[in-house]
């Protein structure tokens, strides 16, 4: 850990691609509390994780004026040969550059929330319109049980489905959350009257439908 009283300090931040901007925002803010003068190398790698010490030498550019190297904490090999190439002292980092705060001997950052999501999963049923009623619905069963939240009724284009309706609202009175692939607004005007929740392939022949 860095002593966070060594203000001033000049410190060269290495990182991969994927944690480039995640460690320039915090560094943003750290810098501007504890009063150091970050600068970052982001190495042609994607997964910080995965550099080795001699890697990070072949590719390393230290700005004139560097106090010190911090690569990731997760990062193989010996410190030592990052010194020698580098010319200033090298430390490893925490494994997660979200702790920063705590590297720097600051409070604590509230990470409770990270990583929170709210998403749903749609599982597409295609040619759906060849599909008996009974084996939509056991193929919807299927889905669900699958991990799909919303069963997307996909239809042949070229085929006209004239019993859309019947099957969408058979579907929704099984309690299952529908939506439907269509261009033709004749179908989707029918599977959003039966219950569907979404409407995929919206263009502007069907988007009145919608």
């Amino acid at each position: 850990m860095i002593d966070a009283s060594l203000t001033g300090e000049r410190i060269h931040f290495v990182t991969g691609k994927l944690s480039e901007h995640a460690l320039r925002n915090m560094l943003e803010r750290l810098a501007g509390q504890i009063g150091f003068q970050p600068t970052v190398q982001v190495l042609n790698i994607t997964v910080a994780a995965l550099m080795t010490t001699d890697w990070i030498a072949r590719r390393i550019e230290v700005p004139e004026g560097t106090d010190r190297v911090v690569i990731p904490g997760l990062c193989k090999g010996d410190i030592a040969l990052l010194e020698q190439k580098t010319g200033v002292p090298v430390e490893r980092g925490p494994e997660d550059c979200r702790r920063l705060d705590e590297w720097f001997g600051q409070k604590r950052q509230d990470l409770d929330d990270y990583g929170e999501h709210n998403i749903e999963v749609i599982a597409e049923i295609n040619h759906a319109n060849r599909f008996s009623h009974k084996e939509l619905f056991a193929e919807s069963t299927r889905l669900r049980l699958a991990g799909a939240d919303v069963i997307d009724v996909g239809c042949t284009p070229g085929e006209s489905w004239t019993d859309i309706g019947n099957a969408i609202a058979m579907l929704v009175d099984e309690g299952f959350r529908v939506s439907v692939d269509s261009f033709e607004p004749g179908e989707v005007l029918s599977a959003t009257q039966a219950g569907a929740v979404l409407v995929l392939s919206v263009n502007s022949r069907n988007v009145e439908a919608a």
